[in-house]
């Protein structure tokens, strides 16, 4: 298919009226039909979000479903708690996870498309006007740090949103698209194709991207790209005290072993996931001496990065 055919506002609309299940056949299912042609799974899950929700009364009962806004119109703050102290209004969050669903689209190491979904479930949260500890201005009353707790309970049934859908396989064209403007994700894409995962594996099927919006100084939209390893856990690699030598050898080829594919620890490292920059030192100077265990075009990659560090 064409991405140029995509009609996000169609694709927003199915998987909003898809109620969340099991393994979320049904959601893959929508998204199958919305882009034919290509096999979508499940390729990791962000839990534990929220953004803030809206206020309800004691009984349940809605006041309304946008709690900044409500207040922005309030008057000043202490009109608000003046007006609202004694009416028992109950906060609510908008409690989230986002499940990345990703599916190859050719033969190239960012030939894939990402698809995010957040699924959320709005619950009470917390009494929005506490008598023993008034806010301190409008942003504490409205996502406090230390909230007076009240018991849980779901508003409403749990439901699907589209965030975003991604085609990485133009990223490293001239003039690819907004979402690549990220130079160290550009630079991680290429240590992945110079190195000898990217022979006997694709990118997709080890990494997902979370993309965060920012403006560039000339006003652009675009975004930084973190990619997260799948699984999220693999282990970590302690940067002191640790071996050297052979030994050092076995805990990194173990490690990629257990990522499931090789130079994983360098890539879990400049992804901030638990690898030291320290081993990589380490690493380093092994190779400089007597010892030999990385192929040529891995220590290259590693190299590189010693004449250069960077993180994402």
């Amino acid at each position: 298919m064409s991405f140029s055919d995509l009609d996000p506002q169609r694709v927003a609309e199915a998987v909003a009226a898809t109620p969340p299940g099991p393994r979320h056949r049904a959601l893959l299912e929508v998204i199958a039909r919305a882009m034919p042609g290509l096999a979508f799974e499940v390729g990791a899950t962000r839990d534990g979000w929220y953004r803030t929700g809206g206020i309800v009364t004691a009984d349940g009962g809605r006041v309304t479903g946008h709690l900044r806004d409500w207040a922005e119109t309030q008057g000043d703050l202490a009109t608000l708690l003046a007006d609202h102290v004694d009416d028992g209004y109950l906060a609510t969050r908008l409690c989230g996870s986002t499940h990345y669903l990703v599916a190859p689209s050719g033969d190239g190491p960012l030939d894939f498309v990402q698809v995010e979904v957040d699924e959320i479930q709005e619950r009470v949260h917390h009494a929005l006007i506490d008598p023993g500890r008034l806010p301190d201005d409008l942003e504490d009353l409205i996502d406090p740090m230390d909230a007076a707790p009240v018991e849980p309970r779901p508003i409403g049934a749990p439901r699907y949103e589209l965030r975003r859908v991604t085609d990485f396989s133009p990223c490293l064209e001239d003039g690819a698209s907004r979402f690549c403007g990220d130079a160290y994700f550009r630079r991680f894409v290429t240590d992945w194709i110079a190195s000898t995962a990217s022979a006997v594996t694709r990118l997709h099927e080890h990494w997902v991207f979370t993309l965060v919006p920012y403006t560039d100084r000339f006003g652009e939209a675009r975004f930084h790209v973190k990619p997260r390893p799948r699984p999220e856990e693999v282990g970590d690699l302690a940067g002191e005290g640790q071996p050297r030598g052979g030994e050092l050898a076995r805990l990194i080829h173990g490690y990629d072993r257990a990522a499931g594919y090789p130079m994983a620890w360098y890539f879990h490292l400049v992804a901030g996931q638990g690898v030291s920059h320290r081993l990589a030192e380490a690493v380093i100077e092994d190779q400089m001496g007597a010892y030999d265990y990385l192929p040529a075009k891995d220590l290259a990659v590693l190299r590189g990065w010693g004449q250069e560090p960077y993180a994402l």
